[in-house]
């Protein structure tokens, strides 16, 4: 299946990609939500063409390291899951149109997740996580950032640099005030 460019196995009971998924060098969609994908092979690195990745309804604990040799990803999908933490790599990932990373255990973000470069939606809600990265002011063309039910406690000053924002979801955290950046015009 060298020629492969479409692969849909969404709604299986799929526990594992074989090492040789990364042979799929043409692959640029591939949809496996909804099974009990518990860990990604190394090799899943090598998908260097993959655009879009749909990963969300898994069992997914953490990433292969390399995952940000995937350059190309414009959309991903990996909401429920169980990661509690992202490779630095994945501060590779350049010019996404969307990222959800919603309803998984996160307790950090990369510290330079502006070359993520995202231009529509960044779903980060239902996380644990207690602090954002001041880089996350250079999102400067982020339509929409969700960060619902997290534990925030305070915002980086940056927050208020994301010149394109127009929706911001700050509900339920542990905020006890915002910082004067956000009303700065």
């Amino acid at each position: 299946l060298k020629n492969l460019k479409l692969l849909f196995v969404s709604a299986n009971r799929l526990v594992n990609f074989p090492p040789e998924i990364g042979e799929l060098s043409q692959l640029f969609c591939l949809e496996a939500t909804d099974n009990k994908l518990a860990k990604l092979p190394d090799e899943f690195s090598q998908l260097t063409s993959l655009e879009d990745l749909h990963l969300s309804q898994n069992e997914l604990d953490s990433l292969p390291e390399d995952i940000g040799n995937l350059s190309n990803l414009t959309i991903v999908y990996l909401q429920n899951n169980s990661l509690s933490k992202l490779p630095e790599s994945t501060e590779n990932w350049g010019s996404l149109a969307r990222l959800n990373l919603s309803h998984n255990k996160l307790t950090e973000l990369p510290a330079n997740i502006a070359n993520w470069d995202v231009s529509f939606d960044l779903f980060l809600n239902d996380n644990d996580l207690k602090t954002l990265p001041s880089s996350i002011g250079n999102l400067d063309r982020l339509d929409k950032l969700y960060l619902a039910n997290n534990m925030l406690m305070s915002l980086p000053t940056e927050i208020g640099e994301m010149d394109e924002l127009i929706y911001l979801d700050l509900s339920s955290n542990e905020l006890v005030t915002l910082p004067s950046s956000i009303g700065q015009a």
